[in-house]
């Protein structure tokens, strides 16, 4: 009797060290979420781009865009669809030579994925390319590319190119993501 009492002791003593060992080890999350510095939820993580940025969807006049968050904000660049992870590829162009003016986006260099004479972008038409400079998002509105003189484009701050072209390019709206989220981003 005494030697069960004794190995019931163990027992209990051994599942409460596994249980102490279990809880300060590696344990599962369900979901990871981007939120401010506020503590405003700026959107559950879809997933990671190649460098590890935390993947967001979000939505804008009914159209469906991914962005990448880094810590101090929008990863600046374009995301498109296709593309794995060469922000240079799809730019932000302006028919004006100081980038102001209605913008849209094109490619400065195809993508295997894409048809270079519809504007050299190819997405998932589910989804809308949007390209990130400063505190501005830049989302494609048109469902066909049109034709545009390049004057200036966003690629490292404004660089004029006075008139190359055409090219063909995509309409897009500005969103400042400053007016809703306030930097540093941090995972949840």
């Amino acid at each position: 009797m005494k030697g069960r009492i004794v190995l019931t002791a163990a027992l209990f003593l051994s599942l409460g060290a596994l249980a102490a060992l279990a809880q300060s080890g590696l344990a599962p999350v369900e979901k990871l979420t981007v939120v401010d510095a506020k503590g405003r939820k700026v959107g559950p993580v879809l997933g990671f781009d190649p460098k590890l940025r935390p993947v967001v969807a979000f939505q804008t006049s009914g159209f469906l865009v991914l962005l990448r968050i880094e810590r101090d904000g929008f990863y600046p660049g374009a995301w498109l669809a296709n593309y794995v992870d060469d922000p240079g590829e799809a730019v932000v162009g302006f028919q004006s030579k100081d980038c102001s003016g209605p913008p849209f986006l094109f490619a400065l260099s195809p993508s295997p994925n894409s048809d270079p004479a519809q504007g050299g972008i190819g997405w998932d038409r589910l989804l809308r390319p949007g390209a990130v400079s400063g505190n501005l998002v830049y989302v494609v509105t048109a469902d066909a590319p049109e034709r545009h003189m390049l004057g200036s484009l966003l690629k490292e701050g404004c660089q004029d190119w006075g008139s190359f072209g055409p090219v063909y390019g995509y309409a897009a709206m500005t969103v400042d993501w400053t007016a809703q989220f306030t930097p540093p981003f941090k995972l949840r």
